[in-house]
């Protein structure tokens, strides 16, 4: 067990141990949620935790997994398989609770913590969305349109950070253009996302760069048409067929409009303090009402380290 880790959660885990709900056995890469849908981005947490034996992330986790269990929920966690008729449901956030401590401390030599809450969202299965890439960035023909664009686009949030009272130390002098993760949801809209670990102080500015890179897309998307190059829509087509070639996306998802709706989306890991919540939402309310400024659509999950996602309030 690394050190560190909250004994109030291990506790949950080991009383279902205790209880009979959790015997050896199972596949060590995978956790299994109440909806049967699976995605851990850990190569493996080493069989018995309790007796010392620590995980090992495997870094790039890219794949998903269809489990379609049938009957009452089966947990996977590490080699421990939940059994008996009690449903996987009734003790899964107690699970998550463990998991959400062990893995960025297993895989603490081989990635970031933004890199395990990334990995998490990418590879949970759901019909809901897509994962298309990770670290997205656009191509320009040339440094000095890539350098106006940006500016044009970044400008009016330099701004608002001017303006930000509420928001303690040092604010961004500059953000990025390399897209966390590209996603389709099921209503065929392109979610532009950025992804914060827990409790750091970057949260308050998620919502400005999240919307930059949804600019960013827009713009993209709504370029000058050319004969001689491929058409932005058919590319996002082309990569999500292609993952759902290699069994990453569900075949009869939503198919990817003409001019699809990009949205900028937030995803925090699960349990960040709610001060840093709130210094998000200030942001994004003087963000909306500044000019020049996007991000009225803006969604905000916070996102447990299985990859679910749940939608939090702005």
């Amino acid at each position: 067990m690394p050190a560190g880790v909250q004994h109030h959660r291990r506790t949950c885990v080991d009383e279902a141990l205790d209880r009979g709900r959790l015997e050896p056995g199972g596949d060590p890469g995978l956790a299994v949620c109440p909806d049967n849908s699976v995605g851990v981005p850990v190569g493996d947490i080493r069989r018995d935790a309790r007796n010392g034996e620590h995980g090992r992330c495997g870094g790039e986790a890219n794949g998903a997994v269809d489990a379609a269990r049938q009957g009452c929920g089966r947990v996977i966690v590490g080699q421990w398989v939940a059994v008996g008729a009690e449903s996987a449901a009734e003790c899964w956030r107690a699970v998550e609770g463990y998991l959400e401590d062990v893995i960025p401390l297993a895989s603490a030599k081989h990635a970031s913590k933004e890199g395990a809450v990334q990995a998490a969202v990418s590879v949970f299965s759901t019909d809901e969305r897509v994962m298309v890439d990770r670290e997205v960035a656009l191509s320009f023909k040339d440094t000095s349109t890539k350098t106006r664009i940006f500016e044009e686009i970044t400008a009016p949030y330099l701004e608002v950070v001017k303006t930000v009272a509420e928001v303690p130390g040092q604010h961004p002098t500059s953000f990025g253009g390399e897209c966390d993760l590209l996603a389709v949801d099921a209503h065929g809209r392109l979610l532009a996302v950025e992804i914060k670990p827990r409790n750091v102080s970057s949260i308050a500015w998620a919502g400005i760069q999240a919307t930059i890179y949804a600019e960013l897309f827009t713009r993209w998307l709504r370029s000058p048409r050319s004969a001689a190059v491929d058409q932005p829509e058919v590319i996002i087509r082309d990569m999500l067929d292609q993952r759902t070639r290699l069994g990453l996306a569900f075949p009869n998802r939503a198919a990817l409009p003409h001019e699809p709706e990009v949205v900028p989306v937030v995803a925090i890991q699960r349990n960040s303090r709610e001060v840093f919540l709130d210094r998000l939402r200030s942001v994004h309310r003087t963000t909306v009402d500044s000019p020049g400024c996007a991000g009225t659509n803006l969604e905000v999950y916070e996102v447990s380290m299985t990859g679910r996602l749940q939608r939090l309030a702005l």
